[in-house]
């Protein structure tokens, strides 16, 4: 395999990063973390090309048994340009998906910035990007601003998946918000 090199230069990297394949690009993408390689995350995360604003996206969500950026690697850049893709209504569902998981690895005030589009993907017809929404929300869910309007909606969503995974997943992480709640939430 010829992304296992040692000695793997970043012009390979780079090849494999525009490879047509999926595959090929998470498993490139995922040597770019391994090798600490953060420098090549926010070019392609600026790119026109959907498929590499895409790749760039997985360095902070992570991708099939591959790591993401450690936190202290994740720069205020990159969730901007993740948040742009998550707010461009002409995005691409499948980079979306990906920028709602970038953001939803962000603090509070990050993700209360994209509050509004955040509820909005819970009306899409895609399991996945409702999940992804239902899971960025939770963390900030429980906030005072947020507890009338935001944690009823991502309960009901919560519980009106039909997939084990997203239900499981949602639950997950609405549970885990609620345990940082004020009591006054916790009483609701």
């Amino acid at each position: 395999n010829i992304l296992a090199d040692p000695n793997l230069t970043e012009q390979t990297l780079l090849k494999y990063l525009h490879h047509p394949e999926y595959e090929m690009r998470s498993m490139a993408m995922d040597q770019v973390v391994r090798r600490g390689k953060g420098a090549m995350v926010v070019p392609l995360l600026k790119s026109s090309d959907p498929r590499l604003r895409q790749a760039g996206l997985l360095a902070l969500t992570g991708m099939f048994k591959g790591s993401t950026l450690p936190g202290d690697k994740v720069t205020p850049e990159m969730l901007e340009l993740a948040g742009r893709m998550l707010e461009d209504p002409s995005e691409s569902w499948w980079v979306a998906l990906h920028a709602i998981e970038a953001i939803g690895r962000a603090g509070p005030d990050v993700i209360g910035k994209h509050r509004d589009r955040l509820l909005q993907f819970l009306d899409y017809d895609c399991t996945w990007l409702q999940t992804a929404a239902v899971c960025a929300l939770a963390k900030i869910s429980v906030q005072p601003a947020n507890v009338k309007t935001v944690l009823p909606v991502i309960l009901k969503k919560s519980a009106d998946f039909r997939v084990d995974s997203a239900s499981s997943r949602s639950a997950t992480a609405i549970a885990d918000a609620l345990k940082s709640a004020s009591p006054e939430v916790k009483a609701c």
